[in-house]
């Protein structure tokens, strides 16, 4: 059992870095931030209290924690770093009123099933299709989106991409 200082703000870098014995922490009141890397590789970590002020989750910060399968983000965070939940054993996630900022990756190769809005609203593939027109439409990123031609909803979780032509490097330009 590990014990935190309550006069905690921030969760430094690699803090607990490959600790693969790690069941479970609880993070103090006065946590605001959670450093890159921080979490990562801590393969038995299957609980974390985050609370209530806590604004930023770093870049990996909860990689490779594939005992992690719930984890309630405060309404305060504002950002997530890239891949700040690659290779997580997260199912669920709603994304709290005050974010500003999800990374690249941050819930890729997740096991994540259903993502809710701070409204209660679900995410769908509705606005899988509204972000790509949009950014596909958007005047200062569409050069990176030529390669769309149109994005068709088959279901609320799938949706078929079309590309103008053959474009080899559609799964990055995916993610």
């Amino acid at each position: 059992s590990i014990t935190l200082p309550a006069t905690l703000s921030a969760v430094g870098d690699k803090a607990f870095y490959g600790c693969r014995t790690l069941p479970e922490i609880e993070l103090p009141q006065g946590v605001r931030e959670i450093g890159n890397m921080a979490f990562s590789g801590c393969a038995k970590l299957a609980r974390i209290t985050l609370p209530e002020g806590l604004t930023t989750i770093g870049y990996q910060a909860f990689e490779d924690t594939g005992a992690l399968a719930a984890i309630e983000l405060p309404s305060t965070v504002e950002s997530i770093g890239r891949y700040a939940f690659w290779l997580s054993g997260v199912t669920e996630i709603t994304i709290p009123a005050a974010m500003t900022a999800i990374g690249e990756g941050a819930f890729a190769v997740t096991r994540i099933q259903s993502v809710t809005f701070h409204d209660g609203e679900p995410f769908t593939a509705e606005d899988v299709k509204y972000t790509y027109e949009r950014a596909r439409d958007h005047t200062i990123v569409k050069n990176n989106f030529s390669w769309l031609e149109s994005v068709d909803v088959v279901d609320d979780y799938t949706v078929v991409i079309n590309t103008i032509g053959a474009y080899s490097p559609v799964l990055n330009a995916l993610c």
